[in-house]
């Protein structure tokens, strides 16, 4: 495994709808936050002020250097529809091309 694997993260966060999720990930893609971004469809199921809630979501699930975290999460925080956004950071390994080619295409 090579320096590169270990510096992947994936950033998550859903919103509620397809024209919010694109305006996000163009958003991430254009200042380099990120170097793919998925938008998935999905049924959330989650308790909001006390009471249970479903809604249908667009989750967005971003590929990024771990060093870039914190910064996509403030850009993701700052321009999201919701209250509070549920915004997700994981360590993530891959391929070394693949890898590669994340840091390539992010700052």
């Amino acid at each position: 495994m090579d320096k590169n694997n270990k510096q992947l993260a994936v950033v998550q966060t859903t919103v509620p709808s397809r024209k919010e999720a694109q305006k996000l990930a163009s958003l991430v893609l254009s200042k380099r936050l990120g170097a793919c971004v998925h938008l998935i469809p999905v049924r959330s199921m989650y308790r909001w002020k006390g009471k249970p809630e479903s809604a249908k979501e667009i989750l967005i699930s971003v590929k990024t250097r771990r060093s870039l975290a914190a910064d996509l999460a403030d850009l993701l925080k700052e321009n999201h529809p919701y209250e509070l956004p549920e915004i997700i950071i994981l360590p993530a390994n891959a391929g070394r091309e693949y890898a590669g080619w994340v840091c390539e295409e992010t700052k």
